[in-house]
């Protein structure tokens, strides 16, 4: 009898007024299979600035990796980058970072094969996770808990 290793899966959503590297430092250890950034339902106004990733990676002295960056934007404007996006640069430098430790080339690490989804709301990432389970799956959601 083969085990099958479930697919782990980490939704997480914070929002700007919060250092999401402190949060997402706490569970990068996760070895996850499939990382979703979730935007909430609604959003409220806040008076706090959204930091860049290159000035949330600059204040942990992290250098920004522009091949990061495009990777996750596909193309578009760095000015143009959502809330998640930013999200989704910060965990790739993580993940980059982390890497770097353990291989001799980071360039050709692997966390660019593991799939980042931004932008899809809870509900949406709920259903296309319920559409794809075949195998055991655990899902982690955290961050800012009104998003759930």
């Amino acid at each position: 009898v083969s085990q099958v290793n479930p697919r782990r899966v980490l939704v997480f959503n914070c929002s700007h007024e919060r250092n999401p590297l402190e949060l997402l430092k706490l569970v990068k250890a996760g070895h996850f299979t499939a990382v979703y950034f979730a935007k909430p339902d609604s959003t409220r106004p806040s008076p706090v600035k959204k930091a860049t990733a290159e000035e949330l990676l600059e204040e942990e002295g992290i250098p920004l990796q522009e091949e990061i960056v495009q990777n996750v934007l596909k193309g578009k404007q760095v000015e143009d980058t959502t809330w998640q996006e930013t999200l989704g640069i910060l965990w790739k430098h993580l993940m980059w970072e982390e890497e770097k430790m353990r291989l001799a080339s980071p360039r050709h690490a692997t966390h660019y094969a593991i799939p980042m989804v931004c932008n899809k709301t809870s509900g949406e990432i709920l259903a296309e996770l319920s559409s794809t389970i075949s195998n055991p799956t655990e899902v982690l959601v955290t961050g800012s808990l009104y998003i759930v």
